[in-house]
């Protein structure tokens, strides 16, 4: 899914395209397509979001990477210059990111063998604060269920207690901020 004029009710622009200041435009006069806008309702009444994927390629399926791009518009989440990172529009709100691998966890860790040597947070950087922080929002740690396709059925069950017990907490958990960024 990618965000286009028609998303707006239009069939063509009536001057040059601006993706980003339409986007703006369309927003502010609440003419965003039906299913984005009950997207952003959702995020408007939420305290935490909380965005569930798979790793593949190494991040997450394009699907979620459209739904980036189609929902956290400009005039809802950011607005340059002036509201991104600290004052971006959906500050206040936490975000975690809840995926698998294909891999286990030695392999995420600095001396591993995927993603150049990177763990798993350094390889999210760029939705971590790309993305999450960009739009104002603050990112728990990740959950990760490493290996998910082939461990047994009693790992997968202590990766979903985990996981559950990882909700159930989630008002204590701290954020995470990428070490680049944040000297």
């Amino acid at each position: 899914p990618v965000f286009n004029l028609k998303d707006s009710g239009e069939d063509a622009p009536n001057k040059e395209i601006s993706m980003s200041n339409d986007q703006k435009k369309i927003v502010e006069e609440k003419k965003v397509h039906s299913d984005v806008q009950a997207e952003m309702d959702k995020i408007n009444s939420a305290s935490y979001v909380i965005f569930i994927a798979p790793t593949w390629w190494g991040t997450v399926p394009a699907i979620l990477k459209g739904w980036f791009d189609r929902v956290l518009l400009k005039g809802f989440a950011f607005d340059m210059p002036d509201k991104i990172f600290d004052k971006g529009m959906l500050k206040g709100k936490k975000c975690m990111l809840v995926t698998t691998t294909g891999w286990q966890k030695e392999f995420f860790e600095k001396k591993g063998n995927i993603a150049g040597g990177q763990t798993i947070e350094e390889n999210y950087w760029h939705l971590i604060e790309g993305v999450f922080a960009f739009c104002g929002m603050e990112t728990l740690p990740l959950f990760v269920g490493y290996a998910m396709d082939s461990v047994d059925n009693e790992m997968r069950k202590n990766t979903l207690d985990a996981y559950e017990h990882t909700l159930e907490n989630i008002e204590k958990l701290q954020p995470i901020h990428c070490p680049l960024l944040h000297k």
